[in-house]
């Protein structure tokens, strides 16, 4: 198996959306182009099933899987923040 891609549905507007659950390409598929691929062929497919868009989250030190998302056209619409808290009291 090269890899496998999950879409989910999403309604919170009453609009029905694509969103991408999980991409993953075995580690001696990667980098050849068929997370792009898969990408592309589910676009054809959310269009098929009536949705308007696709959504997706990726972790912001995945910088790989940000360029690929980008280069498909993949914009930014959100972004999470945290901070890591410790039991030592600043003085």
């Amino acid at each position: 198996m090269v890899g496998s891609l999950w879409l989910g549905v999403q309604n919170r507007t009453g609009i029905p959306l694509g969103y991408v659950l999980n991409i993953e390409i075995a580690p001696e598929h990667r980098r050849q182009g068929h997370a792009a691929r898969a990408f592309k062929a589910l676009e054809s497919v959310a269009l098929g099933l009536g949705f308007s868009a696709i959504g997706l989250h990726v972790f912001a030190y995945n910088s790989g899987a940000q360029a690929l998302y980008a280069s498909l056209g993949y914009e930014v619409t959100g972004l999470s923040m945290r901070k890591a808290l410790s039991n030592e009291r600043d003085v």
